[in-house]
Protein backbone atom coordinates (compact mmCIF):
# COMPACT_ATOMS: atom_id res chain seq x y z
CA UNK A 1 0.00 0.00 0.00
CA UNK A 2 1.22 3.49 -0.95
CA UNK A 3 2.00 5.92 1.82
CA UNK A 4 0.54 8.60 2.23
CA UNK A 5 2.27 11.77 3.70
CA UNK A 6 0.81 15.18 5.00
CA UNK A 7 1.58 18.41 4.10
CA UNK A 8 4.30 19.82 6.69
CA UNK A 9 1.58 22.77 7.33
CA UNK A 10 -0.98 20.45 8.74
CA UNK A 11 1.87 19.21 11.20
CA UNK A 12 1.18 20.35 15.10
CA UNK A 13 4.01 21.62 16.81
CA UNK A 14 5.14 18.11 18.20
CA UNK A 15 4.84 16.12 15.67
CA UNK A 16 7.12 18.91 13.79
CA UNK A 17 9.74 18.62 16.48
CA UNK A 18 9.46 14.44 16.08
CA UNK A 19 10.03 15.25 12.58
CA UNK A 20 13.03 17.43 12.58
CA UNK A 21 14.33 15.75 15.21
CA UNK A 22 13.92 12.69 13.31
CA UNK A 23 15.53 14.07 9.92
CA UNK A 24 18.62 15.52 12.08
CA UNK A 25 18.99 11.95 13.85
CA UNK A 26 19.08 13.24 17.33
CA UNK A 27 17.51 10.99 20.03
CA UNK A 28 15.12 12.82 22.87
CA UNK A 29 18.12 12.90 25.05
CA UNK A 30 20.19 14.42 22.93
CA UNK A 31 17.96 17.19 22.12
CA UNK A 32 17.32 17.73 25.70
CA UNK A 33 20.97 18.14 26.41
CA UNK A 34 21.43 20.89 23.99
CA UNK A 35 18.10 22.54 24.46
CA UNK A 36 17.85 22.27 28.23
CA UNK A 37 14.49 21.32 28.59
CA UNK A 38 13.97 18.15 30.14
CA UNK A 39 13.60 14.68 28.07
CA UNK A 40 10.45 13.65 29.90
CA UNK A 41 8.79 17.63 28.42
CA UNK A 42 10.22 16.97 24.86
CA UNK A 43 8.60 12.96 24.51
CA UNK A 44 4.49 14.56 26.20
CA UNK A 45 5.36 17.63 23.73
CA UNK A 46 5.80 15.36 20.75
CA UNK A 47 2.86 12.94 21.63
CA UNK A 48 0.66 15.59 22.20
CA UNK A 49 0.37 14.72 26.18
CA UNK A 50 1.28 18.44 27.52
CA UNK A 51 2.04 21.84 26.90
CA UNK A 52 5.35 23.36 27.22
CA UNK A 53 6.34 27.05 28.03
CA UNK A 54 7.05 29.66 25.64
CA UNK A 55 10.46 29.74 26.61
CA UNK A 56 10.77 25.87 26.30
CA UNK A 57 9.47 26.01 22.56
CA UNK A 58 12.28 28.51 21.81
CA UNK A 59 14.64 26.51 23.02
CA UNK A 60 13.84 23.49 20.86
CA UNK A 61 12.76 25.86 18.24
CA UNK A 62 17.09 27.12 18.60
CA UNK A 63 18.40 23.26 19.08
CA UNK A 64 16.77 22.16 15.81
CA UNK A 65 17.24 25.14 13.76
CA UNK A 66 19.14 24.92 10.43
CA UNK A 67 19.70 26.45 7.36
CA UNK A 68 17.15 25.38 4.36
CA UNK A 69 20.74 24.17 2.22
CA UNK A 70 22.12 22.30 5.35
CA UNK A 71 19.02 19.40 5.16
CA UNK A 72 19.19 19.61 1.33
CA UNK A 73 22.75 18.57 1.68
CA UNK A 74 22.16 15.74 4.48
CA UNK A 75 19.17 15.10 2.04
CA UNK A 76 20.07 15.55 -1.41
CA UNK A 77 20.47 11.48 -2.02
CA UNK A 78 17.24 10.85 -0.79
CA UNK A 79 15.99 13.60 -2.24
CA UNK A 80 17.06 12.40 -5.76
CA UNK A 81 15.68 9.00 -5.41
CA UNK A 82 11.99 10.33 -4.48
CA UNK A 83 11.85 12.30 -7.49
CA UNK A 84 13.19 9.44 -9.35
CA UNK A 85 11.02 7.26 -8.10
CA UNK A 86 7.99 9.41 -9.17
CA UNK A 87 9.67 9.54 -12.85
CA UNK A 88 11.10 12.82 -12.82
CA UNK A 89 15.30 12.85 -13.12
CA UNK A 90 15.65 16.06 -14.87
CA UNK A 91 15.96 17.99 -11.27
CA UNK A 92 17.04 21.55 -10.61
CA UNK A 93 17.82 23.97 -7.62
CA UNK A 94 16.87 27.07 -8.02
CA UNK A 95 16.39 30.84 -5.17
CA UNK A 96 18.77 31.38 -2.42
CA UNK A 97 18.88 27.38 -1.35
CA UNK A 98 20.52 27.13 -4.59
CA UNK A 99 23.42 29.60 -3.20
CA UNK A 100 23.53 29.47 -0.02
CA UNK A 101 22.38 32.04 1.05
CA UNK A 102 19.16 30.84 2.73
CA UNK A 103 17.94 30.63 6.52
CA UNK A 104 16.08 28.10 8.69
CA UNK A 105 12.57 29.91 7.08
CA UNK A 106 13.47 29.87 3.70
CA UNK A 107 11.27 27.67 1.50
CA UNK A 108 13.54 24.74 -1.03
CA UNK A 109 12.52 25.34 -4.67
CA UNK A 110 12.83 22.74 -7.19
CA UNK A 111 12.18 23.04 -11.07
CA UNK A 112 10.82 19.90 -12.35
CA UNK A 113 11.73 20.02 -16.20
CA UNK A 114 9.78 16.97 -17.52
CA UNK A 115 7.64 16.67 -21.00
CA UNK A 116 4.99 14.73 -18.96
CA UNK A 117 2.78 16.89 -17.40
CA UNK A 118 1.96 16.05 -13.77
CA UNK A 119 -1.47 15.21 -12.41
CA UNK A 120 -2.33 18.00 -9.36
CA UNK A 121 -2.96 15.22 -7.01
CA UNK A 122 0.66 13.43 -8.06
CA UNK A 123 2.12 16.83 -6.98
CA UNK A 124 0.91 17.53 -4.14
CA UNK A 125 1.70 13.87 -3.41
CA UNK A 126 5.24 14.59 -4.30
CA UNK A 127 5.48 18.37 -2.64
CA UNK A 128 4.66 16.28 0.81
CA UNK A 129 7.14 13.43 0.72
CA UNK A 130 9.43 15.86 0.16
CA UNK A 131 8.60 18.30 3.03
CA UNK A 132 7.91 14.75 5.07
CA UNK A 133 11.97 13.80 4.40
CA UNK A 134 13.33 17.73 4.64
CA UNK A 135 11.26 18.89 7.58
CA UNK A 136 10.58 22.12 5.90
CA UNK A 137 8.90 23.88 3.09
CA UNK A 138 9.11 23.02 -0.57
CA UNK A 139 7.64 24.70 -3.63
CA UNK A 140 7.73 22.91 -6.68
CA UNK A 141 7.97 24.50 -10.09
CA UNK A 142 7.09 22.73 -13.33
CA UNK A 143 8.75 23.16 -16.99
CA UNK A 144 7.19 20.93 -19.71
CA UNK A 145 9.65 22.44 -22.66
CA UNK A 146 12.69 22.47 -21.09
CA UNK A 147 14.74 19.16 -21.98
CA UNK A 148 18.25 18.35 -21.90
CA UNK A 149 18.80 20.30 -24.70
CA UNK A 150 17.26 24.00 -23.47
CA UNK A 151 19.43 24.02 -20.13
CA UNK A 152 20.45 27.49 -20.97
CA UNK A 153 16.81 28.73 -20.36
CA UNK A 154 17.32 27.78 -16.98
CA UNK A 155 17.98 31.11 -14.60
CA UNK A 156 21.79 31.78 -13.76
CA UNK A 157 20.99 30.82 -10.07
CA UNK A 158 19.93 27.01 -11.11
CA UNK A 159 21.91 24.05 -9.79
CA UNK A 160 20.59 20.60 -11.46
CA UNK A 161 20.37 18.48 -8.52
CA UNK A 162 23.15 16.37 -9.08
CA UNK A 163 25.75 18.91 -8.81
CA UNK A 164 27.31 19.62 -5.22
CA UNK A 165 27.68 23.03 -6.04
CA UNK A 166 26.46 26.24 -4.58
CA UNK A 167 23.80 25.23 -2.56
CA UNK A 168 25.96 22.80 -0.71
CA UNK A 169 28.92 24.30 -0.18
CA UNK A 170 31.31 21.24 0.74
CA UNK A 171 32.29 20.04 4.35
CA UNK A 172 32.74 23.01 5.75
CA UNK A 173 29.10 23.98 5.82
CA UNK A 174 28.37 20.82 7.60
CA UNK A 175 30.84 21.24 10.07
CA UNK A 176 29.06 25.13 10.60
CA UNK A 177 25.33 24.48 10.53
CA UNK A 178 25.16 22.14 13.01
CA UNK A 179 24.31 18.92 10.61
CA UNK A 180 23.98 15.57 12.44
CA UNK A 181 25.14 12.25 11.08
CA UNK A 182 25.35 8.79 12.58
CA UNK A 183 27.96 6.31 11.86
CA UNK A 184 25.64 4.66 8.91
CA UNK A 185 25.61 8.01 7.09
CA UNK A 186 29.03 8.77 7.23
CA UNK A 187 29.54 5.44 6.40
CA UNK A 188 27.27 5.20 3.16
CA UNK A 189 26.70 8.84 2.19
CA UNK A 190 28.11 9.30 -0.96
CA UNK A 191 29.44 12.69 -0.53
CA UNK A 192 32.14 11.46 1.75
CA UNK A 193 32.92 8.43 0.11
CA UNK A 194 33.58 10.14 -3.12
CA UNK A 195 35.96 12.51 -1.26
CA UNK A 196 37.38 9.87 1.15
CA UNK A 197 36.02 11.51 4.14
CA UNK A 198 35.15 8.05 6.08
CA UNK A 199 34.79 6.39 9.27
CA UNK A 200 39.04 6.61 9.63
CA UNK A 201 38.81 9.90 9.27
CA UNK A 202 37.55 10.67 12.74
CA UNK A 203 39.41 11.39 15.87
CA UNK A 204 37.91 8.12 18.00
CA UNK A 205 35.29 5.16 16.96
CA UNK A 206 32.29 7.06 15.95
CA UNK A 207 30.17 4.08 16.06
CA UNK A 208 31.15 3.90 20.08
CA UNK A 209 30.88 7.89 20.53
CA UNK A 210 28.34 8.49 18.08
CA UNK A 211 29.85 11.25 16.53
CA UNK A 212 28.20 14.59 15.65
CA UNK A 213 28.65 17.59 13.98
CA UNK A 214 26.29 19.14 15.89
CA UNK A 215 28.37 19.04 19.47
CA UNK A 216 31.24 21.12 17.88
CA UNK A 217 29.52 23.55 15.75
CA UNK A 218 26.14 24.33 17.02
CA UNK A 219 28.04 24.43 20.63
CA UNK A 220 30.22 27.35 19.03
CA UNK A 221 26.84 28.90 17.93
CA UNK A 222 24.17 28.22 20.46
CA UNK A 223 26.00 26.82 23.42
CA UNK A 224 28.14 29.45 23.60
CA UNK A 225 26.00 31.74 23.64
CA UNK A 226 27.59 33.83 20.39
CA UNK A 227 24.32 33.56 18.32
CA UNK A 228 22.37 35.89 21.18
CA UNK A 229 25.50 37.78 22.18
CA UNK A 230 25.78 36.61 25.61
CA UNK A 231 27.82 33.87 26.88
CA UNK A 232 27.92 34.71 30.29
CA UNK A 233 24.09 35.29 30.57
CA UNK A 234 23.95 31.57 28.93
CA UNK A 235 26.14 29.88 30.91
CA UNK A 236 25.13 31.29 34.17
CA UNK A 237 21.28 29.88 33.15
CA UNK A 238 22.60 26.45 32.53
CA UNK A 239 25.39 25.45 34.55
CA UNK A 240 24.90 22.00 34.24
CA UNK A 241 25.65 22.46 30.45
CA UNK A 242 28.84 23.52 31.05
CA UNK A 243 30.67 20.18 31.80
CA UNK A 244 29.02 18.74 28.69
CA UNK A 245 30.38 22.18 26.27
CA UNK A 246 33.61 21.58 27.68
CA UNK A 247 33.68 18.05 25.87
CA UNK A 248 32.31 19.34 22.99
CA UNK A 249 34.72 21.95 22.66
CA UNK A 250 37.76 19.55 23.72
CA UNK A 251 36.34 17.16 20.57
CA UNK A 252 37.09 20.38 18.63
CA UNK A 253 40.51 20.16 19.80
CA UNK A 254 40.99 16.48 19.02
CA UNK A 255 39.42 16.48 15.30
CA UNK A 256 41.06 19.78 14.31
CA UNK A 257 44.86 18.04 15.84
CA UNK A 258 43.82 14.63 13.71
CA UNK A 259 42.92 16.37 10.61
CA UNK A 260 46.21 18.47 10.91
CA UNK A 261 48.04 14.81 10.89
CA UNK A 262 46.03 13.52 8.00
CA UNK A 263 46.41 16.80 6.12
CA UNK A 264 48.82 15.26 3.53
CA UNK A 265 47.28 12.34 2.75
CA UNK A 266 43.88 13.19 2.22
CA UNK A 267 44.90 16.30 0.15
CA UNK A 268 45.36 13.92 -2.73
CA UNK A 269 41.79 13.62 -2.71
CA UNK A 270 40.78 16.51 -3.16
CA UNK A 271 42.98 19.57 -1.61
CA UNK A 272 40.61 22.18 -1.43
CA UNK A 273 38.47 20.07 0.75
CA UNK A 274 40.55 19.49 4.15
CA UNK A 275 42.35 23.04 3.73
CA UNK A 276 38.99 24.82 3.75
CA UNK A 277 37.90 22.50 6.87
CA UNK A 278 40.87 23.20 8.54
CA UNK A 279 41.01 27.24 8.05
CA UNK A 280 36.94 27.08 8.84
CA UNK A 281 37.94 25.59 11.91
CA UNK A 282 41.10 27.48 12.97
CA UNK A 283 38.61 30.63 12.61
CA UNK A 284 36.09 29.29 14.41
CA UNK A 285 38.73 28.20 17.05
CA UNK A 286 40.33 31.72 17.59
CA UNK A 287 36.57 33.32 17.35
CA UNK A 288 35.53 30.98 20.37
CA UNK A 289 39.20 31.72 22.15
CA UNK A 290 38.21 35.48 22.21
CA UNK A 291 34.76 34.71 23.14
CA UNK A 292 35.25 32.36 26.24
CA UNK A 293 35.32 33.62 29.65
CA UNK A 294 38.41 32.61 31.10
CA UNK A 295 36.66 32.89 34.73
CA UNK A 296 34.48 29.39 33.67
CA UNK A 297 36.41 26.47 33.65
CA UNK A 298 38.31 26.71 30.13
CA UNK A 299 41.45 26.64 31.93
CA UNK A 300 42.90 23.73 29.80
CA UNK A 301 41.27 24.65 27.05
CA UNK A 302 43.14 27.71 26.87
CA UNK A 303 46.17 26.48 26.87
CA UNK A 304 45.50 24.07 24.42
CA UNK A 305 44.13 26.12 22.00
CA UNK A 306 47.32 28.35 21.29
CA UNK A 307 49.75 25.27 19.74
CA UNK A 308 46.60 24.18 17.80
CA UNK A 309 46.06 27.56 16.30
CA UNK A 310 50.07 27.35 16.05
CA UNK A 311 50.07 24.57 14.25
CA UNK A 312 47.60 25.23 12.05
CA UNK A 313 48.79 28.92 10.98
CA UNK A 314 51.05 26.95 8.81
CA UNK A 315 48.64 25.41 6.74
CA UNK A 316 49.24 26.51 3.13
CA UNK A 317 46.85 27.17 0.47
CA UNK A 318 47.01 23.91 -2.47
CA UNK A 319 48.94 25.14 -5.36
CA UNK A 320 49.45 29.12 -4.41
CA UNK A 321 53.10 29.05 -2.86
CA UNK A 322 51.61 31.46 -0.01
CA UNK A 323 51.22 30.63 3.82
CA UNK A 324 47.50 30.95 5.40
CA UNK A 325 47.58 32.63 8.10
CA UNK A 326 44.56 34.11 10.72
Amino acid sequence: MEQKFMALRDFRPGAFLRLRRNVLGLTQAELAGMSGVPQSHISAFENHKRRISEAEETALAKAVSVPAHTLMGMKRHVVRGIFSRHGYDEIFLFGPVSTGQDDAFTPIDFLVSTTNPLGMLDLVGLQNELENELSTTVYLSIDTGLGNAKVDRVPREVTRLDEKTKFEPLLVDLYRSGNVFSPREIEEYPYFQKWGFHKSFFPYDVSAARWRVDDMSRTLDVGMGIATGDPKAYFAKTPAGVQSRFAAYHSISVLVESAAKIHSDVKEVNPEIPWAILCELRYRLMQTVDELDASIAWTTLHQDFPKILDALSSITYPGSGTEETA
